[in-house]
């Protein structure tokens, strides 16, 4: 239904800032500003992604098919504006798998673009030691805080936990909390295994301690 106030709403703080999914032609091309990535599940529903509030999510319960989605910060190569990037699982596995190596994501340089020139087409990242040092970038958005506005999740509250497996999440609630968390959920996780596989397993590397 309508809500009618008599309360002028809020600006937006983020409505300079793009949201950028790769395009079916063509590339998108920065230099990544976070540390880490930070992704949740998510459902197509009606025309466009939304998050998963499971346990209780209208969407899981309507047998809609999850998947997960990673979200960074960068600073484009065309304009030089700050964006937050969506990304999918495979090249979300690929950039943990560059941070095990590297220890950060903050100044690497990313170039997305799809494998097929259709929207929908498989998306695959190059990823190189930035030419900016990290120390030059300018401080990333709030990923989590850009998609809760996105998403209208303008009641929620974000806190920090430690999952079972001692890693730290952060989770943002509502009624009930979508899985957001700086590592890929287990069954994400257990699909992109090869990938990750190639850091913990050839190259004898772990996973750094949770903060």
């Amino acid at each position: 239904m309508t809500d009618w106030t008599t309360d002028i709403p809020r600006a937006s703080p983020y409505t300079d800032v793009p949201l950028l999914r790769t395009p079916a032609v063509g590339a998108i091309a920065g230099h990544i500003l976070v540390d880490n990535i930070i992704g949740t599940l998510t459902h197509w529903a009606q025309g466009r992604t939304q998050p998963c509030e499971m346990p209780d999510c209208q969407h899981c319960k309507a047998k809609i098919p999850y998947r997960y989605h990673a979200y960074i910060a960068i600073i484009s190569d065309r304009n030089g504006r700050q964006a937050v990037l969506e990304l999918t699982a495979a090249p979300a596995a690929t950039l943990k798998a560059w941070r095990l190596e590297h220890n950060t994501l903050r100044g690497t340089h990313i170039i997305a673009r799809r494998t097929v020139k259709r929207a929908n087409g498989k998306v695959t990242i190059d990823l190189s030691v930035g030419t900016i040092p990290p120390n030059k970038l300018p401080s990333p958005v709030s990923c989590e805080k850009f998609m809760s506005d996105i998403w209208n999740l303008a009641e929620t509250r974000m806190h920090n936990r430690i999952g079972q497996d001692g890693r730290q999440r952060l989770d943002i609630t509502k009624e009930t909390p979508p899985y957001v968390s700086d590592d890929l959920p287990p069954q994400i996780a257990d699909a992109c295994a090869d990938v990750i596989n190639r850091y913990t397993g050839d190259n004898g590397k772990q996973p750094p301690p949770a903060a």
